[in-house]
Protein backbone atom coordinates (compact mmCIF):
# COMPACT_ATOMS: atom_id res chain seq x y z
CA UNK A 1 0.00 0.00 0.00
CA UNK A 2 2.88 2.65 1.02
CA UNK A 3 4.33 1.58 -2.43
CA UNK A 4 1.47 2.23 -4.61
CA UNK A 5 0.89 5.91 -2.83
CA UNK A 6 4.35 6.43 -3.25
CA UNK A 7 4.19 5.66 -7.21
CA UNK A 8 0.64 7.84 -7.54
CA UNK A 9 2.31 10.89 -5.41
CA UNK A 10 5.35 10.68 -7.49
CA UNK A 11 3.04 10.63 -10.91
CA UNK A 12 1.38 13.79 -9.47
CA UNK A 13 4.72 15.70 -9.16
CA UNK A 14 6.36 14.35 -12.20
CA UNK A 15 8.88 12.80 -11.01
CA UNK A 16 7.94 9.41 -11.88
CA UNK A 17 10.10 7.36 -14.12
CA UNK A 18 9.80 4.39 -15.70
CA UNK A 19 12.49 2.21 -13.77
CA UNK A 20 10.73 3.54 -10.99
CA UNK A 21 7.16 1.87 -12.26
CA UNK A 22 9.13 -1.60 -13.27
CA UNK A 23 10.72 -1.55 -9.72
CA UNK A 24 7.39 -0.69 -7.87
CA UNK A 25 5.45 -3.10 -9.37
CA UNK A 26 8.02 -6.23 -9.45
CA UNK A 27 8.09 -5.73 -6.14
CA UNK A 28 4.53 -5.25 -5.29
CA UNK A 29 4.57 -8.45 -7.55
CA UNK A 30 7.20 -10.20 -5.24
CA UNK A 31 5.24 -9.64 -2.52
CA UNK A 32 2.30 -10.61 -3.34
CA UNK A 33 2.78 -13.69 -4.63
CA UNK A 34 5.52 -14.76 -1.76
CA UNK A 35 2.44 -13.62 0.42
CA UNK A 36 0.25 -16.57 -1.36
CA UNK A 37 3.33 -18.76 -1.24
CA UNK A 38 3.60 -18.18 2.87
CA UNK A 39 -0.70 -18.43 2.96
CA UNK A 40 -1.31 -21.27 2.16
CA UNK A 41 2.02 -22.97 3.11
CA UNK A 42 0.18 -21.91 7.16
CA UNK A 43 -3.13 -23.41 5.46
CA UNK A 44 -1.47 -26.43 4.88
CA UNK A 45 -0.07 -26.18 8.62
CA UNK A 46 -4.01 -25.43 9.76
CA UNK A 47 -5.41 -28.08 7.97
CA UNK A 48 -3.09 -30.83 9.39
CA UNK A 49 -3.35 -29.21 13.37
CA UNK A 50 -6.62 -28.73 15.26
CA UNK A 51 -5.37 -26.05 17.30
CA UNK A 52 -3.74 -22.21 16.98
CA UNK A 53 -0.50 -23.03 18.72
CA UNK A 54 -0.01 -26.25 16.86
CA UNK A 55 -0.64 -24.58 13.27
CA UNK A 56 1.60 -21.91 14.25
CA UNK A 57 4.51 -24.45 15.18
CA UNK A 58 3.53 -26.33 12.15
CA UNK A 59 3.74 -23.36 9.84
CA UNK A 60 7.19 -22.34 10.88
CA UNK A 61 8.54 -26.51 10.41
CA UNK A 62 6.94 -26.15 6.95
CA UNK A 63 9.41 -22.88 6.34
CA UNK A 64 12.28 -23.88 8.08
CA UNK A 65 12.96 -27.37 8.23
CA UNK A 66 15.03 -27.84 4.70
CA UNK A 67 17.38 -24.63 5.13
CA UNK A 68 18.06 -25.32 8.73
CA UNK A 69 18.56 -28.98 7.63
CA UNK A 70 20.80 -27.64 4.85
CA UNK A 71 22.68 -25.54 7.20
CA UNK A 72 23.39 -27.87 9.53
CA UNK A 73 24.84 -30.33 7.00
CA UNK A 74 26.97 -27.62 4.86
CA UNK A 75 28.44 -26.95 8.34
CA UNK A 76 29.78 -30.66 9.06
CA UNK A 77 32.36 -30.78 6.26
CA UNK A 78 33.47 -27.36 7.97
CA UNK A 79 33.72 -29.10 11.38
CA UNK A 80 34.84 -32.31 10.33
CA UNK A 81 36.64 -32.30 7.10
CA UNK A 82 40.64 -31.04 6.99
CA UNK A 83 40.74 -30.67 2.79
CA UNK A 84 36.94 -30.38 1.92
CA UNK A 85 36.38 -26.85 0.98
CA UNK A 86 32.43 -26.27 1.09
CA UNK A 87 32.10 -23.67 -1.36
CA UNK A 88 28.77 -25.49 -3.23
CA UNK A 89 26.71 -22.60 -4.44
CA UNK A 90 24.13 -24.79 -6.45
CA UNK A 91 23.11 -26.89 -2.59
CA UNK A 92 22.48 -23.64 -1.47
CA UNK A 93 20.49 -22.19 -4.11
CA UNK A 94 18.54 -25.33 -4.28
CA UNK A 95 17.57 -25.27 -0.32
CA UNK A 96 16.00 -21.52 -0.41
CA UNK A 97 14.15 -22.81 -3.25
CA UNK A 98 12.14 -25.01 -0.20
CA UNK A 99 11.28 -22.16 1.74
CA UNK A 100 8.86 -19.58 0.27
CA UNK A 101 10.09 -17.43 3.14
CA UNK A 102 13.37 -17.92 2.30
CA UNK A 103 12.69 -17.28 -1.58
CA UNK A 104 11.10 -13.84 -0.72
CA UNK A 105 13.72 -12.51 1.46
CA UNK A 106 16.75 -13.16 -1.12
CA UNK A 107 14.40 -11.78 -3.93
CA UNK A 108 13.84 -8.44 -1.52
CA UNK A 109 17.87 -8.15 -1.50
CA UNK A 110 18.13 -8.17 -4.73
CA UNK A 111 15.37 -5.39 -5.31
CA UNK A 112 18.12 -2.99 -5.10
CA UNK A 113 20.46 -4.72 -8.13
CA UNK A 114 17.73 -3.62 -10.76
CA UNK A 115 18.74 0.15 -10.19
CA UNK A 116 21.35 -0.29 -11.92
CA UNK A 117 20.39 -1.78 -14.89
CA UNK A 118 17.69 -0.69 -17.78
CA UNK A 119 14.88 -3.23 -17.48
CA UNK A 120 13.68 -5.29 -14.70
CA UNK A 121 12.79 -7.68 -16.96
CA UNK A 122 16.74 -8.40 -18.06
CA UNK A 123 17.62 -9.59 -14.75
CA UNK A 124 14.48 -11.25 -13.31
CA UNK A 125 15.42 -14.34 -11.78
CA UNK A 126 13.21 -16.77 -13.40
CA UNK A 127 13.74 -19.97 -11.26
CA UNK A 128 12.82 -18.47 -7.71
CA UNK A 129 9.49 -17.07 -9.45
CA UNK A 130 8.67 -19.76 -10.50
CA UNK A 131 9.28 -21.99 -6.85
CA UNK A 132 7.23 -19.28 -5.54
CA UNK A 133 4.45 -19.85 -7.90
CA UNK A 134 4.59 -23.48 -7.57
CA UNK A 135 4.37 -23.03 -3.58
CA UNK A 136 1.35 -21.01 -4.00
CA UNK A 137 -0.83 -23.80 -6.49
CA UNK A 138 0.52 -26.42 -4.13
CA UNK A 139 -0.54 -24.96 -1.26
CA UNK A 140 -3.93 -24.40 -2.24
CA UNK A 141 -4.28 -27.37 -4.51
CA UNK A 142 -3.13 -29.23 -1.14
CA UNK A 143 -5.36 -26.85 1.31
CA UNK A 144 -8.55 -27.61 -0.79
CA UNK A 145 -8.18 -31.52 -0.63
CA UNK A 146 -7.01 -31.42 3.24
CA UNK A 147 -10.34 -29.31 3.77
CA UNK A 148 -12.50 -31.85 2.12
CA UNK A 149 -11.08 -34.75 3.83
CA UNK A 150 -10.81 -33.14 7.38
CA UNK A 151 -13.44 -34.18 10.04
CA UNK A 152 -15.00 -31.60 11.98
CA UNK A 153 -14.32 -32.99 15.42
CA UNK A 154 -10.58 -32.89 14.87
CA UNK A 155 -10.77 -29.38 16.19
CA UNK A 156 -10.30 -30.43 19.43
CA UNK A 157 -6.64 -32.35 18.51
CA UNK A 158 -3.70 -30.86 17.96
CA UNK A 159 -3.04 -33.30 15.37
CA UNK A 160 -5.97 -34.16 12.91
CA UNK A 161 -4.75 -36.88 10.80
CA UNK A 162 -2.88 -39.49 13.16
CA UNK A 163 -0.79 -40.99 9.98
CA UNK A 164 1.44 -37.87 9.81
CA UNK A 165 2.29 -37.59 13.47
CA UNK A 166 5.21 -39.90 12.84
CA UNK A 167 7.06 -38.17 9.85
CA UNK A 168 6.40 -35.02 10.86
CA UNK A 169 7.92 -35.55 14.19
CA UNK A 170 11.01 -38.01 12.26
CA UNK A 171 11.84 -34.54 9.79
CA UNK A 172 11.62 -31.75 12.90
CA UNK A 173 13.81 -34.51 15.01
CA UNK A 174 16.61 -34.65 12.63
CA UNK A 175 17.98 -31.65 12.55
CA UNK A 176 17.59 -30.96 16.31
CA UNK A 177 19.59 -34.19 16.93
CA UNK A 178 22.59 -32.89 14.90
CA UNK A 179 22.49 -29.46 16.75
CA UNK A 180 22.51 -30.89 19.89
CA UNK A 181 25.25 -32.66 19.04
CA UNK A 182 27.01 -29.80 17.18
CA UNK A 183 25.74 -27.04 20.17
CA UNK A 184 27.33 -29.87 23.15
CA UNK A 185 30.70 -30.70 20.74
CA UNK A 186 31.03 -26.67 20.73
CA UNK A 187 31.06 -25.80 24.38
CA UNK A 188 33.37 -28.38 25.19
CA UNK A 189 35.81 -26.65 22.27
CA UNK A 190 37.78 -29.94 21.94
CA UNK A 191 37.89 -31.71 18.49
CA UNK A 192 38.84 -34.96 20.73
CA UNK A 193 36.42 -35.26 23.01
CA UNK A 194 33.33 -36.74 21.49
CA UNK A 195 31.27 -37.68 24.80
CA UNK A 196 30.04 -34.29 24.92
CA UNK A 197 28.77 -34.67 20.93
CA UNK A 198 27.19 -37.54 21.92
CA UNK A 199 25.43 -36.97 25.31
CA UNK A 200 24.28 -33.80 23.30
CA UNK A 201 22.44 -35.40 20.47
CA UNK A 202 20.84 -38.26 22.64
CA UNK A 203 20.09 -35.96 25.70
CA UNK A 204 18.31 -32.67 22.87
CA UNK A 205 17.00 -36.06 21.21
CA UNK A 206 15.36 -37.59 23.99
CA UNK A 207 14.30 -33.92 25.81
CA UNK A 208 12.34 -32.64 22.25
CA UNK A 209 11.02 -36.56 21.52
CA UNK A 210 8.91 -35.83 24.62
CA UNK A 211 8.01 -32.22 24.21
CA UNK A 212 6.70 -33.21 20.79
CA UNK A 213 4.54 -35.64 22.38
CA UNK A 214 3.24 -33.23 24.85
CA UNK A 215 2.50 -31.25 22.07
CA UNK A 216 0.93 -33.80 20.16
CA UNK A 217 -1.42 -35.70 22.82
CA UNK A 218 -1.42 -33.17 25.99
CA UNK A 219 -0.76 -36.31 27.92
CA UNK A 220 2.41 -37.69 29.87
CA UNK A 221 1.48 -41.78 29.40
CA UNK A 222 1.48 -41.31 25.52
CA UNK A 223 5.16 -39.44 25.61
CA UNK A 224 6.87 -42.10 24.82
CA UNK A 225 4.77 -42.75 20.98
CA UNK A 226 6.37 -42.83 17.96
CA UNK A 227 9.27 -44.81 18.67
CA UNK A 228 9.77 -45.99 15.43
CA UNK A 229 9.94 -42.47 13.83
CA UNK A 230 11.54 -41.28 16.93
CA UNK A 231 14.61 -44.15 16.07
CA UNK A 232 14.73 -43.31 12.57
CA UNK A 233 15.31 -39.71 13.02
CA UNK A 234 18.26 -40.56 15.88
CA UNK A 235 19.37 -43.12 14.15
CA UNK A 236 20.23 -40.52 11.14
CA UNK A 237 21.78 -38.28 13.08
CA UNK A 238 23.98 -40.75 14.63
CA UNK A 239 25.04 -42.74 11.28
CA UNK A 240 25.76 -38.56 10.40
CA UNK A 241 27.74 -37.87 12.31
CA UNK A 242 29.78 -41.15 11.91
CA UNK A 243 30.06 -40.88 8.72
CA UNK A 244 31.56 -37.46 8.50
CA UNK A 245 34.35 -38.09 11.47
CA UNK A 246 35.75 -41.08 10.16
CA UNK A 247 35.36 -40.09 6.42
CA UNK A 248 33.08 -43.33 5.70
CA UNK A 249 33.08 -42.02 1.55
CA UNK A 250 36.48 -41.03 1.48
CA UNK A 251 35.58 -37.15 0.61
CA UNK A 252 38.45 -35.58 2.91
CA UNK A 253 41.16 -37.57 1.36
CA UNK A 254 39.74 -37.20 -2.18
CA UNK A 255 42.12 -36.86 -5.59
CA UNK A 256 40.90 -36.72 -8.35
CA UNK A 257 41.99 -39.28 -11.19
CA UNK A 258 45.02 -37.33 -13.03
CA UNK A 259 43.34 -38.44 -16.49
CA UNK A 260 40.45 -36.35 -15.42
CA UNK A 261 42.11 -32.98 -14.40
CA UNK A 262 42.38 -30.39 -17.54
CA UNK A 263 44.89 -27.93 -15.44
CA UNK A 264 45.31 -27.10 -11.56
CA UNK A 265 46.68 -24.26 -9.77
CA UNK A 266 48.17 -23.89 -6.06
CA UNK A 267 47.91 -21.20 -3.66
CA UNK A 268 48.88 -20.11 0.00
CA UNK A 269 48.92 -17.42 2.42
CA UNK A 270 52.44 -17.21 2.18
CA UNK A 271 52.47 -15.56 -1.34
CA UNK A 272 49.30 -14.27 -1.39
CA UNK A 273 48.96 -10.27 -3.12
CA UNK A 274 45.74 -8.05 -3.14
CA UNK A 275 46.15 -6.21 -6.12
CA UNK A 276 44.04 -4.77 -9.08
CA UNK A 277 45.07 -7.10 -12.24
CA UNK A 278 44.88 -5.86 -15.51
CA UNK A 279 42.68 -9.03 -16.31
CA UNK A 280 40.12 -7.25 -13.29
CA UNK A 281 41.27 -10.00 -10.67
CA UNK A 282 41.54 -8.27 -7.19
CA UNK A 283 44.06 -10.65 -5.76
CA UNK A 284 46.47 -13.46 -6.37
CA UNK A 285 44.35 -16.17 -5.62
CA UNK A 286 41.54 -14.99 -8.17
CA UNK A 287 44.27 -14.60 -10.82
CA UNK A 288 45.92 -17.31 -10.86
CA UNK A 289 41.64 -18.63 -11.30
CA UNK A 290 41.33 -16.54 -14.06
CA UNK A 291 44.16 -17.89 -15.90
CA UNK A 292 44.14 -21.70 -15.35
CA UNK A 293 44.57 -21.67 -19.08
CA UNK A 294 47.88 -20.95 -18.61
CA UNK A 295 49.49 -23.61 -16.82
CA UNK A 296 48.82 -27.28 -16.40
CA UNK A 297 50.36 -27.62 -13.30
CA UNK A 298 50.60 -31.50 -13.89
CA UNK A 299 53.77 -31.76 -11.18
CA UNK A 300 51.45 -30.24 -8.42
CA UNK A 301 49.71 -33.84 -8.68
CA UNK A 302 52.78 -36.02 -8.05
CA UNK A 303 53.07 -34.53 -4.61
CA UNK A 304 49.21 -34.75 -3.91
CA UNK A 305 49.76 -38.42 -2.84
CA UNK A 306 51.95 -37.70 -0.05
CA UNK A 307 49.85 -34.79 1.11
CA UNK A 308 46.94 -38.06 1.55
CA UNK A 309 49.22 -39.50 3.82
CA UNK A 310 49.93 -36.34 5.85
CA UNK A 311 46.43 -35.27 5.82
CA UNK A 312 45.02 -39.07 7.64
CA UNK A 313 47.91 -38.41 10.58
CA UNK A 314 46.89 -35.24 10.58
CA UNK A 315 43.04 -36.02 11.04
CA UNK A 316 43.95 -38.78 13.65
CA UNK A 317 45.89 -35.99 15.94
CA UNK A 318 43.02 -33.52 15.68
CA UNK A 319 40.40 -36.13 16.72
CA UNK A 320 43.31 -37.05 19.89
CA UNK A 321 45.13 -39.65 18.33
CA UNK A 322 48.49 -40.18 20.67
CA UNK A 323 50.60 -41.96 18.42
CA UNK A 324 49.49 -39.48 15.27
CA UNK A 325 50.59 -36.46 17.55
CA UNK A 326 53.88 -37.46 18.88
CA UNK A 327 54.47 -38.24 14.89
CA UNK A 328 54.02 -35.07 13.94
CA UNK A 329 55.58 -33.80 16.49
CA UNK A 330 58.49 -35.16 15.81
CA UNK A 331 58.84 -35.08 11.68
CA UNK A 332 56.76 -31.66 11.50
CA UNK A 333 52.83 -30.98 10.66
CA UNK A 334 53.15 -30.07 7.17
CA UNK A 335 51.90 -26.31 5.49
CA UNK A 336 48.22 -25.99 4.41
CA UNK A 337 48.01 -25.34 0.63
CA UNK A 338 44.84 -25.01 -1.71
CA UNK A 339 44.45 -27.07 -4.68
CA UNK A 340 41.86 -25.77 -7.74
CA UNK A 341 41.14 -28.16 -10.32
CA UNK A 342 39.95 -27.50 -13.82
CA UNK A 343 38.02 -30.71 -14.59
CA UNK A 344 37.88 -31.79 -18.36
CA UNK A 345 34.11 -32.01 -17.65
CA UNK A 346 34.30 -28.18 -17.15
CA UNK A 347 33.77 -28.19 -13.18
CA UNK A 348 36.00 -26.61 -10.39
CA UNK A 349 37.06 -28.28 -7.56
CA UNK A 350 38.72 -27.22 -4.47
CA UNK A 351 40.89 -29.16 -2.13
CA UNK A 352 42.53 -27.82 0.62
CA UNK A 353 45.81 -30.65 1.10
CA UNK A 354 48.39 -30.63 3.64
CA UNK A 355 52.34 -31.09 2.36
CA UNK A 356 55.57 -31.07 4.29
CA UNK A 357 57.78 -27.67 4.35
CA UNK A 358 60.53 -29.70 1.94
CA UNK A 359 57.48 -30.66 -0.31
CA UNK A 360 56.19 -26.61 0.05
CA UNK A 361 59.84 -25.36 -0.61
CA UNK A 362 59.88 -28.14 -3.77
CA UNK A 363 56.69 -26.63 -5.32
CA UNK A 364 57.54 -22.95 -4.58
CA UNK A 365 60.58 -23.88 -6.66
CA UNK A 366 58.60 -25.22 -9.98
CA UNK A 367 55.70 -23.04 -9.46
CA UNK A 368 58.22 -20.08 -9.57
CA UNK A 369 59.42 -21.35 -13.25
CA UNK A 370 56.42 -20.13 -14.43
CA UNK A 371 55.88 -16.75 -15.54
CA UNK A 372 52.02 -17.15 -14.28
CA UNK A 373 53.12 -17.64 -10.49
CA UNK A 374 55.41 -15.02 -10.44
CA UNK A 375 52.77 -12.36 -11.84
CA UNK A 376 50.42 -13.17 -9.37
CA UNK A 377 52.90 -13.43 -6.21
CA UNK A 378 54.59 -10.36 -7.80
CA UNK A 379 51.86 -8.13 -9.46
CA UNK A 380 54.16 -5.51 -9.59
CA UNK A 381 55.93 -6.97 -12.66
CA UNK A 382 52.12 -6.49 -14.88
CA UNK A 383 52.30 -2.69 -14.09
CA UNK A 384 53.77 -0.41 -17.66
CA UNK A 385 57.19 1.26 -16.71
CA UNK A 386 56.90 5.20 -15.61
CA UNK A 387 53.72 3.79 -14.37
CA UNK A 388 54.36 3.99 -10.64
CA UNK A 389 56.46 5.68 -8.16
CA UNK A 390 57.41 4.35 -4.92
CA UNK A 391 56.87 6.42 -1.56
CA UNK A 392 58.50 3.64 0.84
CA UNK A 393 61.18 1.28 -0.06
CA UNK A 394 63.44 -0.60 2.59
CA UNK A 395 67.09 -0.59 1.95
CA UNK A 396 69.83 -1.65 4.61
CA UNK A 397 70.93 1.12 5.59
CA UNK A 398 67.02 2.15 6.96
CA UNK A 399 64.56 4.02 5.28
CA UNK A 400 64.86 5.45 2.05
CA UNK A 401 63.75 9.32 1.98
CA UNK A 402 62.22 9.94 -1.56
CA UNK A 403 61.21 13.74 -0.61
CA UNK A 404 64.07 14.80 -2.56
CA UNK A 405 63.93 12.47 -5.79
CA UNK A 406 62.88 13.74 -9.12
CA UNK A 407 59.35 11.85 -10.36
CA UNK A 408 61.63 10.53 -13.14
CA UNK A 409 64.19 9.24 -10.81
CA UNK A 410 62.05 7.36 -8.98
CA UNK A 411 59.98 6.01 -11.50
CA UNK A 412 63.36 4.76 -13.30
CA UNK A 413 64.06 2.81 -9.43
CA UNK A 414 61.14 0.97 -10.45
CA UNK A 415 61.58 0.05 -13.83
CA UNK A 416 65.17 -1.38 -12.30
CA UNK A 417 63.56 -3.38 -9.62
CA UNK A 418 60.87 -4.75 -11.66
CA UNK A 419 63.63 -6.01 -14.09
CA UNK A 420 65.67 -7.32 -11.34
CA UNK A 421 62.67 -9.05 -10.29
CA UNK A 422 62.09 -10.83 -13.30
CA UNK A 423 65.84 -11.90 -14.20
CA UNK A 424 66.75 -13.34 -10.60
CA UNK A 425 66.58 -17.01 -9.87
CA UNK A 426 63.96 -18.22 -7.00
CA UNK A 427 67.42 -19.21 -4.87
CA UNK A 428 68.42 -15.59 -5.48
CA UNK A 429 65.22 -13.82 -4.25
CA UNK A 430 64.68 -15.75 -1.64
CA UNK A 431 68.00 -16.47 -0.39
CA UNK A 432 66.79 -14.89 3.50
CA UNK A 433 63.11 -14.13 5.11
CA UNK A 434 63.26 -10.95 3.03
CA UNK A 435 59.72 -9.74 2.48
CA UNK A 436 58.93 -6.44 2.97
CA UNK A 437 56.13 -3.64 2.74
CA UNK A 438 57.00 -0.94 -0.09
CA UNK A 439 54.21 1.53 -0.83
CA UNK A 440 53.95 2.95 -4.21
CA UNK A 441 51.56 5.28 -6.16
CA UNK A 442 50.74 6.00 -10.35
CA UNK A 443 50.03 9.40 -11.65
CA UNK A 444 45.87 9.42 -10.71
CA UNK A 445 46.87 9.02 -6.70
CA UNK A 446 45.81 5.40 -6.22
CA UNK A 447 48.17 4.19 -3.75
CA UNK A 448 49.33 0.13 -3.74
CA UNK A 449 50.80 -1.70 -1.30
CA UNK A 450 52.43 -4.95 -1.57
CA UNK A 451 54.85 -7.48 0.27
CA UNK A 452 57.84 -7.66 -1.58
CA UNK A 453 61.36 -9.41 -2.02
CA UNK A 454 64.28 -7.59 -1.59
CA UNK A 455 68.03 -8.07 -0.56
CA UNK A 456 71.59 -7.91 -1.57
CA UNK A 457 71.01 -9.59 -4.71
CA UNK A 458 69.30 -6.98 -6.17
CA UNK A 459 72.69 -5.61 -7.27
CA UNK A 460 71.10 -2.72 -9.85
CA UNK A 461 68.69 -1.70 -7.60
CA UNK A 462 70.94 -1.14 -4.74
CA UNK A 463 73.73 0.18 -6.29
CA UNK A 464 70.73 3.03 -8.01
CA UNK A 465 69.42 3.80 -4.53
CA UNK A 466 73.17 4.34 -3.46
CA UNK A 467 73.93 6.72 -5.97
CA UNK A 468 70.44 8.27 -5.04
CA UNK A 469 71.30 8.46 -1.47
CA UNK A 470 75.09 10.07 -2.62
CA UNK A 471 73.78 12.19 -4.61
CA UNK A 472 71.25 13.62 -2.18
CA UNK A 473 73.42 14.10 0.79
CA UNK A 474 76.20 15.58 -1.11
CA UNK A 475 73.24 18.18 -1.96
CA UNK A 476 72.12 18.67 1.11
CA UNK A 477 75.44 19.53 2.73
CA UNK A 478 76.19 21.82 0.33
Amino acid sequence: MNLSLALVVGASKGILTGRAIQLGFYSIGVFLLSFLAIYFCAAVAMMLTGKVLTGILGTLVFLGIVPVTHGLLVALPDLFFVSYVSAIEIWERIATYFSPAIIYFRMLVHIEDYLNIDTITNYLELLPTLALVIWTVAGAFISVILLKIRPSEGAEQSMIFAKTEGPIKACILYPIALGGALFFWGLRGDYGEYGWMWFGLLFVSFVISILIEIIYHRDRKRIFKHKLSTGISVGLAILTVLIFRYDIFGIDTWIPKEDRIESMVLYSNENYAWFEYPDGSYNSETYLLNNMDKTTGDYIYDYLLESRELLELYRDARYGDLEATAYLDEHGWGRSIDVVFQMKNGSIRERCYRVSEETWETLKKKMFEEQLYKEAWFPILLTEDNEYQVNYFYWEEGEVNFSAWSQKENEQLVNIYKKELQSLSYEQIFEEDNMFYMDFSNKKGEWLSLNLPFNKNFVRTNAYIEEMMVKYTISDIA
